[in-house]
């Protein structure tokens, strides 16, 4: 469990060039979503208290995701 503050700061450690996350709620994990854009194009389409929806672009296969990652 990591507050926004911490998260942004380690987050920005780890040298990635993107990133977007889920803060936890009560005392329920949080989800961090962290890419670079060499092959790939991420946006957020929903955000929710367990949940993060993103569409993806993966250039080196040319192919469109959609990706949910959820906490339970």
């Amino acid at each position: 469990m990591v507050s926004k503050p911490n998260s942004d700061r380690i987050i920005s450690t780890l040298r990635f060039e993107r990133f977007d996350y889920v803060l936890p709620l009560n005392h329920s994990g949080g989800i961090w979503v962290l890419w670079n854009e060499t092959n790939i194009m991420a946006n957020v389409l929903l955000k929710e208290p367990r949940a993060i929806h993103m569409l993806i672009f993966d250039s080196s296969v040319q192919k469109l995701f959609v990706v949910s990652a959820t906490k339970s």
